[in-house]
């Protein structure tokens, strides 16, 4: 299998066209544009319009190197995509044994998955935030009053969803596709987060590419549709988040202007607002052994009350704005090890980090493509790892919380197997003991 990987960068580029398309409309286009692109011309125009001896140069130096590292990593992880997927479909193609038995396991599924957000909405319906004041701080505001209950609620509500975007994929009938993959994008909008929509979009189009029997198309029209959809929601969650009032031949304006801000703003507030000179007060408020508490802090509040004051983001938030409310920029996984540490050449830790979590994404990528004829639940928990990795570059602490559901699937697959194991053994005993 090797040789597959390792082939010329003409040969793929010549084949693969609409396979790099699918996967820029999924994850990984939505991961450079968000994370790498648009940070890159913050720092291209800092470098450009400023001098080698203003403060904080260096940083946003090594952070354009950082950048173009990370770039690179993902352009790599997608060509092993590519190249693993055309290579392992050829045998689905060839199994008509895999299609009946993930037809039997996608409609399992789809109804266990459908049944379980019915209970969802009965438990929660009086307090989901997309009915709530706030926009997409809403979430925010209800995990501060329930925290407990918000935290296992919506981390049982992610496990169905991504189970019934799978079974979607697995079921063969076109009517229960289309009637799970509308109660899935009614799913989708319940956090009322602005990236709901163009999430769940990605995350389709990603799934559709990844395990799919035969050579996927391009629905340029419908991917058209999703895209302006989750342009109009994005805006207008937005504006139910800062008060503002806004008219259709605005919209448009507004989302790229949101969009290179949200994805800038961490430079804004560490470099031009010297948000970074309190580096060393974060880490200091961290107390003794304080990177150990800062990775536990997740399981720490939730199990024993206790824990970090504040993330970095908020944290800067209250001390450059005065905010209170628990929402901030997330650090990053360059400038986060500064605040932990509070020394800069934490950096150093950025790129060893980063590295780490690229060879575990490119590992996760295999188990998926290698366990969809294997088990749904398998499947889904590595897909949740490998979403993981990603998002443990940009939000590490959210990462870490919502581990426990990613792995819950693999450990119930397991739990199952050990039980059949046990059941089988026992079956044996008493027909050796008759």
């Amino acid at each position: 299998m090797g040789n597959v990987y390792n082939k010329t960068n003409v040969l793929f580029f010549k084949r693969s066209n609409k396979k790099v398309i699918y996967l820029i409309m999924g994850p990984f286009g939505l991961f450079i544009l968000f994370r790498i692109i648009l940070p890159l011309i913050w720092c291209f125009d800092f470098l450009i319009n400023n001098s080698i001896n203003v403060s904080h140069y260096t940083i946003v130096l090594l952070h354009t190197f950082y950048l173009f590292v990370e770039g690179f990593l993902i352009i790599h992880l997608m060509i092993y995509t590519i190249n693993l997927t055309r290579r392992y479909r050829k045998y689905r193609q060839n199994n008509s044994a895999y299609i009946i038995q993930k037809d039997n396991e996608g409609n399992r599924y789809a109804l266990i998955a459908f049944f379980g957000v019915v209970f969802f909405f009965l438990l929660n319906f009086n307090t989901l935030p997309i009915f709530m004041k706030g926009g997409s701080d809403a979430i925010v505001a209800l995990g501060e009053v329930q925290k407990t209950k918000t935290w296992f609620m919506y981390g049982i509500l992610g496990i169905f969803t991504t189970m019934l975007l799978f079974s979607i994929f697995y079921i063969k009938s076109y009517l229960k596709k289309y009637f799970y993959g509308f109660i899935l994008l009614l799913v989708s909008l319940v956090t009322g987060k602005k990236s709901a929509l163009i999430s769940y979009l990605s995350k389709f189009i990603f799934v559709y590419f990844l395990i799919n029997n035969k050579k996927p198309s391009l629905p340029l029209i419908k991917i058209g549709i999703g895209l302006i959809l989750s342009i109009f929601f994005i805006v207008y969650q937005f504006a139910r988040t800062s008060g503002i009032d806004f008219n259709l031949l605005e919209v448009f304006s507004i989302f790229f202007n949101l969009v290179y801000s949200s994805s800038t703003v961490y430079l804004s507030q560490f470099i031009t607002m010297n948000g970074i000179e309190y580096a060393q007060m974060y880490s200091d408020s961290l107390g003794d052994f304080g990177s150990i508490i800062y990775i536990l802090n997740p399981f720490l509040k939730f199990l024993f009350g206790i824990g970090i004051y504040k993330a970095p983001g908020p944290f800067l938030g209250e001390v450059l704005f005065g905010y209170t409310f628990p929402n901030g920029v997330n650090p990053t996984l360059f400038f986060e090890p500064i605040f932990v540490f509070g020394n800069y050449l934490a950096i150093f830790f950025s790129f060893v980090n980063l590295l780490i979590v690229i060879m575990l994404a490119k590992y996760f990528i295999k188990k998926i493509i290698f366990n969809i004829n294997k088990s749904l639940l398998l499947t889904i928990s590595f897909f949740g790892l490998f979403l993981s990795c990603l998002s443990f570059t940009n939000d590490t602490l959210n990462t870490i919380r919502n581990l426990p559901f990613v792995l819950l699937p693999m450990i119930w697959f397991y739990f199952l197997k050990f039980l059949a194991k046990i059941s089988k053994r026992s079956k044996y005993a008493r027909i050796y003991t008759q």
